[in-house]
């Protein structure tokens, strides 16, 4: 994620407050990773043997993290001085758009960053050996992935004096919205081996799947100004997302989705097994509402596009991976 939020001790001057690179200047919120730490989930599987020696058999297996959503909120009433901070195009230098500052503008800001996945895997599994401690497993089917996430960064500020053409009691309230998903469709192969001792049993899982990645963006940004007596009136466009970026964008990409995982099982009587395990899953090609941010700008909303038409969309493309552990029961009838 890059700076989004910066801030600045109390009594920079207004012309250097929140500004990257000026001394003093501290980041908020960004410039970080977002959306990483621990969140929990949940696997589902259900299988069916085909014939009674087990040789042949299907499975569906549907595996969800919860949304995870990261959450910032800032105010003029214990930070003093708010700035989001960009690189301004046209004076080849970093720059700020002030959010509080005080004697001149009061405000806020909130930030929030949510991610959400989803898998459904359909397999046909087919035993190559077994004997009375080992077996081996072929896996072939198919695999279904999606990937939400959004980011979106609102303020909200208010003159309280005179500064130029605005009035005292003049707001402002600006958002911009990055939204992404990504949703894959492809064939998966692998392996499956188990080793069992006594009532203890291991099974190491390795897949890959093979296919499209078709990843949408979405970009959206607007700018309400009230002025007292005078009503309001609104523009499109944000900050970092414009006339220039906003709108609606699809793309497709070859993209695979490798998979590890370990189970550790414990027979807790004929039918019922106790499991841990351990989970590694990657995904090659995703779109990410981070990579979509432009930080380079050409003008400032109101004013109409100039110049090098920044900032612009790029649509960018990232990885996602994912690790974890898991505890279940396994039932066998």
């Amino acid at each position: 994620m890059p700076p989004l939020l910066t801030t600045s001790p109390v009594g920079t001057g207004v012309e250097v407050a929140g500004v990257l690179g000026q001394p003093g200047t501290d980041i908020l919120f960004g410039d970080s990773r977002v959306s990483a730490g621990v969140r929990s989930g949940e696997r589902i599987t259900l299988g069916w043997w085909l014939l009674p020696c087990h040789s042949q058999g299907i499975e569906a297996s549907y595996l969800g993290l919860g949304r995870s959503t990261a959450r910032f909120h800032a105010t003029s009433d214990e930070t003093p001085i708010l700035a989001r901070p960009y690189f301004d195009l046209q004076a080849d230098a970093e720059a700020a758009m002030l959010v509080a500052y005080p004697g001149v503008i009061s405000g806020s800001s909130n930030v929030d960053a949510s991610t959400e996945l989803q898998s459904l895997e359909l397999l046909w599994r087919r035993r190559i050996f077994s004997d009375c401690r080992n077996r081996l497993d072929f896996l072939i089917g198919y695999r279904y992935a999606i990937l939400d996430e959004r980011l979106r960064i609102g303020q909200f500020s208010e003159w309280v004096a005179q500064q130029g053409l605005i009035i005292p009691g003049t707001t402002k309230s600006v958002f911009d919205l990055f939204d992404t998903q990504s949703q894959f469709n492809g064939a998966e192969l692998g392996l499956a081996y188990q080793e069992r001792v006594g009532r203890w049993a291991l099974e190491t899982r390795v897949k890959i799947g093979l296919g499209n990645t078709h990843s949408r963006v979405l970009l959206d940004g607007s700018t309400v100004t009230t002025v007292p007596g005078g009503g309001s009136a609104t523009f499109t466009g944000g900050l970092l997302a414009q006339e220039t970026n906003i709108g609606r964008s699809e793309q497709n990409h070859f993209a695979v989705i490798p998979e590890v995982g370990l189970t550790l099982g414990c027979d807790l009587t004929c039918r019922l097994r106790a499991t841990f395990g351990y989970t590694f899953l990657y995904w090659s090609r995703v779109a990410r509402p981070a990579d979509q941010i432009d930080r380079n700008l050409s003008q400032l909303p109101p004013e109409p596009p100039t110049g090098a038409q920044r900032p612009a969309l790029a649509f960018s493309m990232s990885d996602f991976w994912a690790q974890g552990l898991n505890f279940g029961l396994e039932y066998q009838f």
